[in-house]
């Protein structure tokens, strides 16, 4: 629950990641960086500035990066003189899938990457409170300029995990 102390342990992990896969035998792989947004400190911008490299190089080495974050402002915030590296990470991602969020999340989105959403796909996307259950896993996914609103299902123990908020542990006996 430290920030400082997270940010670090992330930039170590993807540092030792990239060099696992730099010096692999380039099999199929696909790298997930959930709750992206702890590396994106506007006041030091290294992480995000490596996951840039990380998504320009590691493609070549046949790897996927994957990038999520709950906050996309604070996922935008890491910027240096020369770039923003959330936008330049979310611009040049193939593809995009964006789940339900604020209002203003979704016009910060907006105005920060010039991608406009039609009315009908800004209701998809736009968190409603106390609509949890109705909301769980809309969204919009992007391939290039395509978009179509879409809606994942949850299997019965995700539903158990996100509404009954059960320990995994419980769930799994």
């Amino acid at each position: 629950n430290r920030k400082k102390i997270q940010r670090v342990v992330y930039f170590n992990l993807m540092s030792h990641i990239t060099y696992d896969i730099l010096n692999g035998n380039k099999q199929p792989t696909q790298l997930y960086i959930d709750e992206a947004h702890i590396i994106a400190d506007p006041k030091v911008p290294v992480a995000m500035e490596y996951l840039f490299f990380m998504m320009k190089v590691l493609r070549s080495f046949n790897c996927g990066v994957t990038p999520a974050t709950q906050s996309v402002t604070d996922f935008l915030s890491a910027k240096d003189e020369s770039r923003n590296y959330g936008e330049v990470v979310i611009s040049q991602a193939l593809q995009r899938l964006y789940l339900a969020m604020n209002e203003s999340e979704i016009t910060y989105l907006e105005n920060e990457l010039k991608n406009k959403f039609s009315e009908s796909e800004r209701s998809a996307i736009t968190v409603i409170e106390g609509r949890k259950d109705e909301q769980a896993g809309r969204g919009i996914y992007m391939v290039g300029s395509k978009k179509i609103k879409m809606k994942v299902e949850l299997t019965d123990i995700e539903k158990q995990l996100w509404f009954e908020d059960k320990p995994i542990g419980e769930i799994m006996q």
